[in-house]
């Protein structure tokens, strides 16, 4: 799988990047989730840190979801 260069990343820590297509590469849904709940939980330091959200990074990961067949 390629990695993207969504300009979303730019506000994450490139082991998040790496973790995230770790995950997707692995098919681990459990963990995509995890991710995501950790995104959820965090978009108020996100904002605050980055001026923007999670809700791309979220996204990204919703779709991975649904590619997956995770639901």
């Amino acid at each position: 799988m390629e990695l993207d260069n969504a300009d979303f990343w730019n506000n994450h820590d490139p082991m998040v990047k790496e973790r995230i297509y770790k995950l997707i590469k692995n098919k681990d849904c459990q963990g995509l989730q995890n991710e995501f709940n950790v995104a959820y939980d965090n978009t108020d330091s996100q904002i605050a840190r980055t001026g923007k959200g999670n809700s791309n990074l979220m996204d990204f990961k919703n779709e991975n979801f649904k590619e997956l067949g995770c639901y």
